[in-house]
């Protein structure tokens, strides 16, 4: 019956004083690390054991060595961003979070700073950004009371650089992740090692880890050209990486199988156009259990039949799909995906009888720099008989400032950057 669902899916920073509430920093204090602190003497507020973990909760996702923006991972870069800083959290234009959840599920993990957190972080920079001392930090590795195990670290063999000739390049490469017994990947970590040319990173697996394998051997280079998948079709999805993602948790008790005998095929999505010439070398973490209590499938709902009419503003495409197969699922999260055309995603049910459709997941303000594997605070049941029902919203006119061609053109479904995509890698269980 799995194999029926899965037919059914597939088918500003300015740097201005800060004025929100409480701010107080001047000019004269901010970019200055306060070096005076002793054994003896601890700060009210510090780097390591307060604003390190904060900024590791809410930004570095993004404003990482790895990330896709400048990083605040050194105290001293922080430090001379302080006033930015408190400006854009204070403003709500920092950090991030895309979803709503107006009329919608409640989410987890929701990236957003309380009053009090802004208060922490403008308070340290009030002070002059003291550093504190490194013993005083928390466990950076634990989440909830979980901490990352680093089970399987997986690396490209070497440097890719991918091609010129194209404006995008789809890559797959094959890596062997070494299992001689079935586990379950909880937990991931995806780190482009080039984030200015990789566009996003699906984690397919390779049942038999023979096909890929053949597929690489018969191409030259480093892995093999994979446009719209791995290039076959006996394969599951365990992951992937966009703009903006940085760990990702399954809910506790939660797993993805992972054979002894299967490969992990990454496709890797290059645009090399903002960096010609550039190579990368993408890490892969993940942490694995020997036993669940769920097993759970990360199933596409994609609507490949898109027409988007140059210079279309607010063009709405729908995708409905009606389950009646005589199996519920209930669904925990999923992965919003569109390029930079889209303005908005919607995805919701309606099950039998009902009158009014119920919201899984709301995007309503879509940013292509921020993209998220929201999990839902409970998972929801979707009984046999629902209609599932997503939109996307798009806007082709020259106003778009993410416009990608000049002038607009009608625009489909298509892997490249100028195309466009409807989709949602949802997290589902039966």
């Amino acid at each position: 019956m799995l194999n029926i669902w899965l037919a059914l899916v597939a088918c500003d920073m300015d740097s201005p004083k800060a004025t929100g509430a409480g701010v107080s920093s001047t000019d004269d204090t901010t970019g200055t690390v306060d070096d005076t602190t002793s054994e003896e003497t601890t700060p009210e507020v510090s780097w390591y054991a307060d604003i390190q973990p904060l900024l590791r909760d809410n930004c570095l996702s993004c404003h990482a060595d790895t990330g896709i923006s400048f990083s605040l991972e050194d105290p001293v870069v922080a430090a001379a961003m302080g006033v930015a800083m408190v400006d854009a959290v204070a403003s709500g234009r920092m950090p991030p979070w895309p979803a709503s959840e107006d009329h919608c599920q409640p989410l987890r993990d929701s990236r957003t700073l309380s009053d009090d957190q802004i208060a922490l972080l403008d308070r340290w920079v009030a002070l002059g950004a003291p550093e504190g001392r490194p013993e005083d930090a928390p466990d950076d590795t634990v989440e909830d009371g979980r901490i990352f195990e680093e089970d399987i670290t997986l690396q490209l063999d070497e440097p890719f650089t991918p091609a010129l000739d194209r404006e995008d390049d789809y890559r797959c490469f094959v890596l062997d992740a070494g299992l001689d017994s079935l586990r379950y990947v909880t937990g991931m970590e995806v780190h482009p090692g080039n984030s200015s040319i990789v566009h996003h990173v699906i984690l397919y697996t390779d049942p038999g880890g023979e096909t890929a394998r053949a597929m690489d051997a018969a191409e030259d280079g480093l892995g093999y050209t994979c446009f719209g998948g791995p290039g076959f079709n006996n394969t599951g999805v365990i992951g992937g990486w966009a703009p903006g993602q940085g760990t990702v948790w399954l809910p506790e008790g939660m797993g993805l199988a992972l054979a002894p005998d299967a490969d992990i095929v990454a496709q890797v999505h290059y645009h090399p156009v903002n960096d010609p010439g550039g190579s990368d070398q993408t890490t892969i973490v993940l942490d694995m259990e020997d036993q669940v209590d769920t097993v759970g499938y990360l199933l596409p709902l994609a609507n490949q039949g898109l027409h988007i009419p140059a210079g279309a503003t607010e063009h709405v495409e729908v995708l409905e799909r009606s389950l009646s197969f005589g199996i519920s699922g209930r669904v925990w999260g999923g992965t919003p995906h569109m390029h930079l055309l889209g303005q908005s995603i919607r995805v919701g049910f309606t099950a039998p009888g009902a009158k009014e459709e119920t919201c899984l997941i709301d995007v309503p303000q879509w940013d292509f720099d921020y993209q998220n594997f929201y999990l839902l605070e409970e998972p929801v049941t979707i009984e046999d008989g629902s209609t599932i029902r997503m939109e996307c919203v798009y806007d082709n006119s020259a106003d778009n400032p993410h416009q990608p061609n000049d002038p607009p053109a009608d625009v489909g479904w298509g892997d490249g950057t100028a195309d466009e995509m409807c989709l949602t890698f949802a997290l589902v269980s039966f």
